[in-house]
């Protein structure tokens, strides 16, 4: 069971290993069109690849790079941020996380 209640937890958990992230909702690549089914490699489940202090690199060598914690809601096993970068809201990429099942057994 995933539940994440801060940035520092968020870390935390993309530095376990098979730490799985899945992508449910991206407003940046929607825009242009993008959809799960015209590129499915954008919303299939990922493994953390390397991460740094100030950034995170997928299996997709997709990078997400950490901004203030406001940036971030944190609801369970999702994680939304802000892609405005306003606070609103308005454009966001949502995460679903979950640990592989022999991580997950192992905890």
């Amino acid at each position: 069971m995933v539940n994440i209640t801060s940035l520092a937890d968020f870390k935390r958990f993309l530095a376990l290993p098979s730490a799985t992230l899945e992508v449910l909702c991206n407003d940046v690549v929607a825009a242009r069109g993008i959809t799960a089914e015209t590129r499915p490699d954008l919303f299939a489940p990922r493994t953390v690849k390397k991460i740094q202090t100030n950034a995170v690199c997928f299996s997709n060598n997709v990078w997400l790079y950490f901004k203030k914690a406001s940036t971030y809601r944190f609801e369970g096993d999702r994680v939304i941020v802000d892609t405005a970068q306003d606070g609103s809201f308005s454009k966001i990429i949502e995460y679903k996380l979950s640990l592989s099942d022999s991580v997950a057994s192992a905890a």
